[in-house]
């Protein structure tokens, strides 16, 4: 890890113990180098895997995966009903809707 990505760590967890603030990060941007992102984007796609994995180990016990259970959602949740908005929202084809 880079030495600005451990300050940046450092200081997220000393901050916890204080009430919330928000960040103005259009600010913030100029200041990130471009390795930081790189970092930064290489651990929120790990997370995102590492909770879709945890999704379809839950959903193996009634034969689905997130594939599958993503559509039913958005259905149950009723925000579109549309076949393409739906393939849209979960990142796949129409024709496999």
């Amino acid at each position: 890890m880079s030495a600005l990505f451990s300050s940046l760590v450092e200081q997220v967890s000393s901050d916890r113990t204080e009430a919330p603030r928000t960040v103005d990060f259009a600010k913030k941007a100029d200041v990130l180098s471009a390795e930081l992102l790189c970092e930064l984007l290489v651990l929120l796609k790990g997370i995102c895997s590492s909770i879709s994995r945890e999704v379809d180990c839950r959903l193996f016990c009634h034969d689905l995966t997130l594939a599958k259970a993503m559509p039913l959602l958005l259905l149950l949740e009723s925000r579109d009903k549309t076949v393409t908005s739906i393939a849209r929202f979960s990142h796949s084809d129409p024709g496999a809707m």
